[in-house]
């Protein structure tokens, strides 16, 4: 009789707090206890109390028992658990849906991915709504809203948001011109792996813009970023290396940054190489690979071509200097060196146009 009455009383209690264990979890999961839910909630009571039973008793029936409540419990939780966890979707597959969005030009998509983006505690849901406001893509324009998106990307770690308030704060773009505020973004995104900040630093340290100048912090940062494969911290390091601002100068290190920053489709970089070979500084003259820099630094390969090179191939391909003489393709070079902004490029393609080129 005494063992019964034990049994009971434990049956009873694991009862109790299985089934109240089991409420609270439907409860944080569903957001109330509706009565099916309630009924089911209680089966995990039920599994306690026949698990306490099969403790006490050793009687196999009550194991049976409180597995088939568990089992009754657990099929509305995966119900209720899957359809959160299939549409948790990756980065790197939010990134993709991202951009093919963008290709798409499916803006309310961006929208939605963007939200979905901020609600996983990922920044870059922030900045791509900084964009959407700024450019007035699916959404009226409003630059004050962008700015706002740019600083809680900022703030939530995403360094590319830094680097482009510290753009705007440093030249005064749509905000107050306040260098101080340009140098700390610049150096947060610069600590945060946004290394081409590190170059835009190192410039301000070099004229002493909004800092105390000095050239010595500004090679380090320069070095810092080309290390990390930013062509134009690798451009800027080739430069004082040529001049020998801050560094000894250094005419084959010079050249290393520079074919360096070339590589990495600097259109400026391959423009210096080409003309290092075209006049034979130091390095003996060899026009064939001058030409071949030229043509790397005016064609597409570039991440932005330089005018420059298009200038000095198509004079070449003009006058048949160091290469066959080409009237038509000359042309097609000033062009493209008009087209880059370059006004010597488009006088001289206007006199090639009117001689019937």
């Amino acid at each position: 009789m005494k063992n019964i009455i034990i049994g009971t009383v434990l049956f009873a209690v694991a009862l109790f707090l299985g089934a109240s264990f089991g409420s609270f979890i439907y409860l944080k999961i569903f957001g109330s206890i509706e009565s099916f839910n309630m009924a089911t909630a209680v089966s995990l009571g039920w599994a306690t109390g026949f698990l306490s039973m099969y403790y006490y008793f050793k009687k196999k029936w009550t194991l049976y028992i409180a597995i088939g409540a568990i089992i009754l419990y657990s099929i509305p939780l995966v119900y209720a658990v899957a359809p959160i966890v299939s549409n948790k979707i990756s980065h790197k597959d939010m990134k993709a849906l991202v951009k093919k969005a963008i290709d798409e030009e499916d803006y309310q998509s961006v929208i939605t991915y963007s939200n979905q983006m901020i609600d996983d505690g990922n920044p870059l849901g922030y900045h791509l709504l900084a964009k959407l406001n700024a450019e007035g893509f699916g959404v009226e324009k409003n630059f004050f809203k962008a700015l706002a998106f740019y600083e809680k990307a900022c703030d939530g770690g995403y360094v590319n948001s830094c680097a482009l308030l510290a753009l705007k704060y440093r030249n005064g773009d749509g905000v107050r011109k306040d260098l101080y505020k340009a140098e700390k973004l610049y150096e947060k995104a610069c600590d945060g792996g946004a290394f081409d900040s590190c170059n835009m630093l190192a410039s301000m340290y070099k004229s002493g813009t909004g800092v105390k100048q000095d050239i010595f912090k500004a090679v380090e940062l320069e070095r810092k970023a080309c290390d990390n494969n930013s062509s134009l911290a690798c451009y800027s390091l080739a430069i004082n290396y040529k001049k020998g601002n801050g560094v000894r100068q250094d005419i084959h290190k010079a050249i290393e940054l520079y074919q360096k920053a070339c590589d990495n489709n600097l259109g400026l970089a391959c423009t210096q190489l080409g003309l290092i070979y075209d006049n034979g500084e130091v390095v003996e003259k060899n026009s064939l690979k001058a030409i071949m820099q030229y043509e790397k630094a005016c064609s597409g390969e570039s991440i932005v071509p330089d005018a420059n090179g298009c200038m000095i191939l198509g004079l070449m391909h003009a006058s048949g200097s160091e290469i066959v003489e080409n009237k038509f393709k000359a042309k097609e070079l000033f062009g493209r060196a008009c087209d880059l902004q370059l006004a010597e490029g488009c006088e001289e393609y206007k006199i090639l146009n009117e001689l019937g080129y």
